[in-house]
């Protein structure tokens, strides 16, 4: 029973903690700007992690609703320390059907007039900005100080093909526009344009490519996506090693408190906007151990074996975990992979020089700080003179985000 007490702590604590995560971090730090009075006021947004952009905001800790009419622009704080401006504008949308089953046989574009908000991306000579339908993403373009202008693309079958097998085909007007936007760049050559992508990472890197040919400076340049964090962490656990032999009786011996400093490297994945992520991760692994008394049958089994058996614990960790984060609440996360560790010190356990296993845990950030309850059940991987050895190691962890890194979304 005791030794189950810790993951009953852990399993308290996560599900506390995303009770607590469920309820606050759906708030971020921002602004909004009023478009009768051009008043700025600053204070929290409700729920600034939208799967598309969105045409009203709940602001304040009274979550008082604006509608589109009612803004000029708004800014959150992103969790990853960046920043999203969201402007007002009336533009031309194109609203042709995107999805596959609903793709029609015509090219033409079809063209209403809306007002949105518009994500502002990157500002300078040239503003680039996207705004998240439904079902699609669409991108705007504005130099100097003209107007803000679609870039249009369209998804279509091709209906001069003979039976049902139609392929879907798109048509590229975004790259002519560019190509007509850009053409004081002698730089940028026909194969620009042909080869680009409708994607804000695509299109992002051509206009950098003429802003460095025009000597243009960015402004402001948005650091969209996060892609790779380090964070140093220390955690306290339990663990307890249990050996198991038909040749003599099973025991348990037990390390009641464990102690890890180390470093994990989280690398998001390409497209999921921040939400699934590999963490590799390095570190150390010390505690002592209570002593037990090794019974007559073991010792003679096994000589080298103190009979004032410990087992102590220094190791190597290494842990490779695929983690995902809840889209409507990016502060919570779950996580599962796989950890190793390696023994340097000559106690009881050193006979098992690897151990390998499942890990599982439950993650909640606050700002640059991550608290996580883990379990790992590890197995041996290398020769010893027992035939089953198990390994379990409930954790507690608090970790630090001290680099952060971001691109833009590919």
């Amino acid at each position: 029973m005791n030794a189950l007490k810790p993951i009953l702590v852990i399993v308290a604590i996560s599900f506390f903690s995303s009770i607590f995560a469920q309820d606050s971090e759906t708030y971020k730090q921002g602004y909004i700007v009023l478009s009768d009075t051009g008043e700025k006021i600053d204070g929290i947004i409700h729920n600034g992690d939208w799967k598309k952009t969105p045409k009203e905001i709940l602001f304040g800790a009274s979550k008082k609703s604006y509608s589109i009419d009612q803004l000029e622009s708004f800014e959150v704080q992103n969790i990853d320390g960046t920043k999203s401006k969201f402007i007002r504008a009336d533009v031309d949308m194109e609203m042709s059907p995107y999805v596959e089953e609903l793709l029609e046989c015509n090219t033409t574009f079809k063209i209403e007039k809306n007002r949105i908000f518009l994500e502002t991306l990157q500002e300078g000579e040239i503003t680039f900005y996207q705004h998240i339908a439904q079902d699609r993403y669409h991108f705007y373009i504005k130099k100097g100080d003209g107007e803000i202008e679609p870039l249009l693309y369209k998804r279509f079958l091709d209906c001069s093909v003979d039976g049902t097998q139609r392929v879907p085909e798109t048509k590229d007007t975004y790259q002519n526009q560019l190509r007509q936007l850009f053409k004081d760049c002698g730089k940028l050559t026909e194969g620009y344009y042909t080869s680009l992508k409708y994607s804000s990472g695509r299109i992002t890197s051509i206009i950098n490519k003429y802003n460095e040919c025009m000597s243009y400076e960015v402004v402001k340049k948005v650091k969209r996506k996060s892609r790779m964090k380090l964070h140093g962490y220390a955690s306290v656990g339990y663990i307890q090693n249990v050996y198991k032999d038909d040749t003599y009786s099973d025991f348990t011996i037990t390390v009641p408190v464990v102690f890890s400093v180390g470093v994990n490297s989280e690398f998001f994945i390409k497209n999921s906007n921040n939400t699934s992520s590999v963490l590799l991760g390095m570190g150390f692994k010390f505690g002592k151990s209570n002593e037990y008394k090794l019974t007559e049958d073991i010792f003679i089994y096994n000589p080298d074996i103190p009979r004032d058996a410990r087992d102590d614990i220094s190791a190597l960790d290494i842990q490779l975990m695929y983690r995902q984060r809840l889209k409507k609440n990016r502060n919570l996360s779950f996580g599962g992979g796989i950890a190793s560790s390696y023994n340097f010190n000559k106690s009881f356990s050193s006979l098992v020089k690897g151990h390998i296993g499942p890990k599982f845990g439950i993650y909640y950030a606050i700002n640059k700080l991550e608290l996580s309850g883990t379990y790992g059940l590890m197995l041996r991987y290398s020769d010893v003179d027992v035939q089953n050895y198990f390994r379990h190691i409930p954790e507690i962890t608090i970790s630090y985000n001290f680099l952060d890194t971001a691109k833009g979304n590919d």
